[in-house]
């Protein structure tokens, strides 16, 4: 609980491994310093439950915060240690069930003692190594990939999506109906390998622009439909001893059929490879093909909407720390870059700041996380960073602001949470931390067009 005169707090939950791997990164750093470079900032009192591995210790700090963002008081710190619910008596057998093994699937019969309830399992790739039981033992109760009722001592599971010719660990556990589980179990086994037919695809440059290419796809006598995957060169690399036709095969998109394949989004002068595989009429897919391309630099174009955005900007919002509205509490500056393609803003946090780029995007202004606003020092920037719906600041993911008649608001953009508003982050580039925040902390900003350009 925080005290009334203060706002916010700092919190962070951390192992006894991870804090004394932080000491020895951070010589000279005391524990204020470890809470604020790795904790996450709330402005309300939070309830909240923490899993992890069983038989961890786990320590829980808290340091609360003034609005200059600051450190007040002392640490708050405790401690406690995870506790599986284990019962001996819960036993279960996984066995591949006979002539079940594809290429891609298997079905796993279990056989349980008579006070399992349910199986809990998850699906590991490419084990090489043993995998650390007990880490493995909280993602396999909390998160299972499959759950499989039991009735009679007997469950049977069904495993599909997988890769022909890799090597697969199951994890798993049983469970009663009083959540009590069993110790975690594996069954190791490995799919065949694919038998390719001969269908073929051959693909050819259609149109290579900037942000978006087209490929003529030709299939061969024995094809009927085709899958394709773009990659950025550097993923390609990594993937192209991985057996890389069978990943994109394995991809959940349905084979297609049309002759041109086209591709939106892209970077410009950026290097791609699209890979594609041929499936004949049995839906056998065949050897993959891959063409190489690069897309050019940006291309200006006119596009109306695009043109709304330019002009000046008066900023309204809440002030996150106060709950007080400010009208016209600062104002930015939107200019072309690239015409059709992307911006110029100015003044985003108020007063001086570098210009930053942002695109245009759906018919909305996207603005990166992380974009460095001014220079604090040497070795210290201010960077854009959200809020997020949950009060949590982060310096990662997009927003894109929308205009509906002279007014700009923001959501987030392939974010996995709502966005609340902006955070001007500190950023120690030597130590790469994040020790504060400048003023203002802008919650629910709307742009006002003051004038256009």
């Amino acid at each position: 609980m925080v005290s009334a005169e203060y706002e916010m707090f700092v919190l962070m939950v951390a192992t006894e491994s991870g804090i004394e791997q932080w000491k020895l990164q951070n010589p000279g750093k005391n524990e204020s310093d470890m809470i604020i470079s790795n904790g996450d900032l709330y402005d309300r009192n939070i309830a909240f439950a923490y899993e992890e591995k069983a038989g961890e210790t786990l320590h829980i700090y808290a340091l609360v915060m003034n609005a200059n963002y600051e450190p007040v008081g002392p640490v708050s710190h405790a401690s406690f240690k995870v506790e599986p619910p284990y019962d001996d008596s819960l036993f279960a057998q996984a066995c591949i069930m006979e002539n079940t093994m594809t290429e891609t699937a298997v079905s796993i019969a279990c056989d349980c003692t008579a006070n399992v309830q349910k199986v809990k399992a998850i699906l590991l790739q490419d084990q090489s190594v043993q995998p650390d039981m007990d880490y493995y033992l909280f993602y396999t109760c909390a998160y299972p990939q499959y759950e499989v009722s039991v009735s009679a001592g007997t469950g049977r599971l069904e495993i599909t999506d997988m890769m022909p010719g890799r090597d697969y660990m199951l994890l798993y556990v049983a469970e009663s109906s009083d959540g009590k589980i069993s110790p975690l179990q594996s069954l190791e086994f490995s799919t065949p390998e694919h038998v390719a037919s001969d269908a073929l695809v051959t693909i050819s440059e259609n149109s290579v622009e900037d942000i978006m290419a087209s490929f003529n796809i030709d299939l061969s006598s024995s094809a009927v439909s085709y899958k394709a995957m773009l990659l950025t060169a550097q993923r390609y690399n990594e993937l192209a001893s991985e057996g890389l036709a069978d990943i994109v095969a394995a991809d959940v998109s349905e084979p297609m059929m049309d002759p041109v394949y086209t591709v939106t989004g892209l970077s410009p002068e950026t290097d791609y490879v699209l890979a594609a595989v041929a499936y004949d009429s049995g839906g056998v897919y065949g050897s993959l093909s891959v063409l190489p391309f690069r897309t050019t630099p940006y291309i200006a174009v006119e596009d109306p909407v695009y043109d709304s955005f330019i002009g000046e900007w008066a900023v309204d919002y809440v002030d996150y720390n106060t709950g007080v509205g400010v009208s016209d509490g600062f104002r930015v500056t939107i200019s072309p870059d690239v015409e059709g393609k992307t911006f110029l803003i100015d003044g985003l946090i108020g007063g001086a700041s570098n210009p930053v780029v942002a695109e245009f995007v759906d018919n909305g202004l996207r603005l990166k996380a992380g974009m460095n606003l001014y220079p604090m020092s040497e070795t210290s920037y201010v960077v854009l960073g959200f809020i997020t719906d949950v009060g949590v600041f982060v310096n990662t993911f997009m927003c894109l602001g929308s205009i509906n008649g002279d007014t700009m608001t923001f959501a987030g953009h392939n974010m996995p949470y709502d966005f609340m508003g902006f955070v001007f982050f500190v950023h120690d580039m030597q130590t790469g931390n994040y020790p504060g925040y400048i003023a203002p902390i802008v919650k629910n900003p709307v742009f006002r067009r003051v004038a256009a350009q």
